[in-house]
């Protein structure tokens, strides 16, 4: 399970790197036909523009300090691009309107990395999710709406893995442990705890 979550997590990360490619493009002084539009509240969009509408790639930036860029259609991202919030939180990756939804990478500064498909903004399918801060946590998988479901493994630092189901995120149902001492522990797992051990 592990593998086919690290493929699905090299296939995010190479369409993040396309998607940065685009995000530049669209940042360009000289973008062809680009024009430069403003909004009430302080909002600001540079790029390429049909019908009065975002169209093409461009670049918006809020009055709350998020930057967008990327691909447009009808007014919202859609194709390849990145947005950052203004805490430095982003995802770079496919966009279907106006929802980061496809093969992307998210992440939290400092946090977590996700890795993966994405739907609404949301791990959904095969991918991987790191947290950035000690201890190192890797979650590897299937996600339903941001939350290992099914089989999976979690690597906790560098010694501890556990592989075997979850549900909502905890483990859940048969796994089977090992810690960092080396020893092995299988069994029954509910809310994240072990409940019934098996030899």
């Amino acid at each position: 399970m592990f593998e086919r979550a690290d493929e699905a997590a090299r296939a995010a990360r190479a369409m993040a790197g396309e998607a940065r490619i685009v995000a530049a493009r669209a940042a360009r002084p000289d973008l062809e036909n680009g024009e430069r539009m403003t909004y009430d509240g302080g909002a600001s969009y540079i790029g390429q523009v049909a019908d009065g509408k975002r169209q093409g790639l461009g670049v918006a930036t809020l009055a709350n300090g998020e930057f967008q860029s990327g691909e447009w259609s009808d007014d919202r991202l859609n194709g390849l691009g990145t947005v950052r919030l203004a805490d430095e939180t982003r995802y770079t990756g496919q966009w279907r309107a106006g929802q980061s939804t496809g093969l992307g990478v998210g992440e939290k500064p400092g946090v977590e990395r996700s890795e993966g498909n994405f739907v609404d903004g949301r791990l959904e399918g095969l991918g991987l999710r790191r947290t950035l801060v000690d201890p190192n946590v890797q979650l590897g998988g299937e996600f339903h709406a941001g939350k290992l479901e099914g089989p999976g493994i979690e690597r906790i630092g560098e010694r501890e893995r556990y592989e075997g189901s979850f549900l909502n995120g905890q483990r859940n149902g048969f796994g089977q442990l090992t810690t960092a001492d080396g020893k092995t522990v299988s069994g029954r797992w509910a809310d994240g705890k072990l409940v019934e051990s098996t030899p």
